[in-house]
């Protein structure tokens, strides 16, 4: 080995018995610090107590008060256990906190900011009020005429609708009056001799009955003709019979049924007015 080697060791030695020397003098001046709590916890306290002295003392004489009694004494808890002496001072502390809660000039107190902020409350609500109305009469023209447009177009729109509605309606009745038709005539041109026949007669009436009562649910009604005054918005005129029992220009004759959906026709009457 060489001498640097040597002298190295050596330093290094040193410096480990001087630190082991150092830590056990600290050890030493600690030691007084330390002491066991009554739950068998390693507790240390910032300042030391004084040594408890083993006889008492005469009864004669005023009890001796340590310096160290009115010093503040912080504990460490080294395995997370808590003292009974922490819980009936937490316990004493709750009640001091209850009691002071409760205590008449705390709530007199509370009542007196509770009142404060009613009344901030009130005077923000008034001063919302007041900027409402000075709001409403500056803008109130405007207002009843933007209401005033809105219910027009509102009425605008629901009339182009019905209107549509009632448009797409009549033009469906019509292309279905053809076919009611042909039932109509079926029935007046055709007479029914056997059961068979008459069966099947019932059966196309029930489906002429259908199609009348899908029209009385849109709307849809006959126009009236015979014994009604020839009105010529409802009646189409195609001849002119006399020698009837009606008077003259009463409707005596229809010849092909007339159609209306509320007030507009769909379809005028055929109809003979009597001469």
């Amino acid at each position: 080995f060489s001498p640097f080697f040597f002298l190295k060791t050596r330093k290094l030695m040193t410096h480990t018995f001087v630190f082991a020397l150092l830590f056990l003098s600290l050890c030493k001046a600690f030691t007084p610090y330390l002491h066991t709590s009554p739950f068998g916890v390693l507790t240390t306290s910032v300042f030391p107590s004084p040594p408890i002295a083993t006889t008492s003392a005469p009864p004669s004489s005023p009890p001796h008060k340590s310096p160290y009694s009115t010093r503040p004494s912080l504990s460490l808890n080294l395995f997370g256990k808590k003292n009974k002496k922490d819980d009936a001072g937490d316990a004493e502390s709750s009640s001091d906190t209850g009691d002071i809660l409760n205590s008449p000039a705390f709530l007199s107190k509370k009542v007196e900011v509770l009142e404060k902020e009613l009344k901030e409350a009130e005077a923000d609500l008034s001063a919302a009020v007041f900027e409402l109305d000075a709001a409403k009469e500056e803008w109130a023209s405007q207002m009843d005429r933007l209401n005033g447009e809105y219910g027009a177009v509102k009425s605008r729109a629901f009339n182009a609708t019905r209107d549509a509605s009632k448009k797409a309606t009549v033009k469906v009745v019509k292309e279905v009056l053809q076919v009611v038709d042909n039932f109509e005539r079926a029935f007046t041109s055709v007479k029914c001799e056997s059961e068979e026949a008459k069966e099947v007669e019932a059966c196309y009436r029930e489906i002429h009955a259908g199609m009348e009562a899908v029209f009385l649910e849109l709307g849809v009604t006959a126009v009236e003709t015979v014994g009604e005054e020839f009105d010529f918005e409802r009646h189409e005129a195609i001849m002119q019979q006399p020698g009837t029992d009606y008077e003259e220009g009463i409707v005596c004759q229809e010849f092909q049924k007339g159609y209306m959906m509320e007030d507009e026709l769909i379809r005028p009457a055929m109809v003979a007015v009597a001469l």
